[in-house]
């Protein structure tokens, strides 16, 4: 197990955590849909490393949760919830990827982002904060 390099993913994935719950959904619904999405990839790619395994480099969550659900067999239960969340790794970015993100879409991502970190957050051994 890699602890130092999973320390820093999940460093990184609690700011955008914060980014996300600080951020105003009807004034930046697609800032706040884009941070949930990072703070879930960067928190699969702890358990990945976590396990010894290197960090993949994209973005698809449900990619990323086939080499996590090699060694934690629980993430496969997120899948339904990291379909969801996988548009707004590009498509909150940019304005030709489809539909704009809307405040509702950004408190739905909040949602999931904060029940899905939960989980991975056990998986790792830490509390749920």
């Amino acid at each position: 197990m890699n602890e130092l390099a999973s320390d820093k993913w999940i460093e990184y994935a609690e700011e955008d955590y914060r980014a996300a719950m600080k951020l105003e959904p009807n004034d930046t619904p697609g800032p706040v849909c884009n941070h949930c999405q990072q703070c879930i990839e960067k928190y699969l790619k702890a358990v990945i490393v976590h396990y010894g395994l290197s960090a993949p480099r994209h973005h698809d969550l449900v990619r990323l949760a086939k080499p996590a659900t090699d060694h934690e067999r629980r993430v496969q239960d997120l899948l339904p919830d990291l379909e969801l969340l996988n548009p707004h790794a590009v498509d909150a970015r940019y304005p030709d990827q489809g539909p704009d993100p809307t405040p509702g879409d950004a408190e739905a991502a909040r949602l999931i982002m904060e029940t899905v970190r939960s989980q991975l957050r056990s998986f790792l051994g830490l509390d749920s904060e």
